[in-house]
């Protein structure tokens, strides 16, 4: 699953979960006052659960410093999306090289999923 997908799944769980606890509230004998509360626990956790899932599997969930190297030999100062490893101008260019700091950012990145996962 690319990170695209996952940012579709993540969506359409959470506008699912809203209408589901809607429904449940609305169509169960439940005291007037756990409405609120049960709405919003069936709202959140399915968003929860998802976010768990992919840092587990080593989604990154926001983005960073472009790991691009410019043509001074300076690291790229542009941020990148998650899951990227150039911001949007260096990711058209067919021939980069990544600053060592970037490299370095990256395996270190790597190091510490395997760390958790273990």
């Amino acid at each position: 699953m690319n990170d695209d997908q996952f940012q579709t799944l993540t969506r359409l769980s959470a506008v699912a979960s809203v209408y589901g606890a809607s429904w449940l509230v609305a169509n169960t004998v439940l005291p007037g006052w756990t409405h609120g509360v049960v709405a919003t626990l069936l709202a959140v956790a399915p968003v929860l659960l998802a976010l768990g899932v992919a840092s587990a599997l080593g989604f990154e969930l926001s983005g960073g410093q472009c790991r691009a190297e410019t043509t001074d030999g300076s690291r790229c100062s542009r941020s990148r999306p998650p899951n990227r490893d150039c911001c949007w101008q260096h990711r058209e260019l067919h021939d980069v090289t990544l600053h060592p700091e970037g490299v370095a950012e990256k395996s270190r990145s790597r190091e510490d999923d395997l760390v958790l996962s273990e």
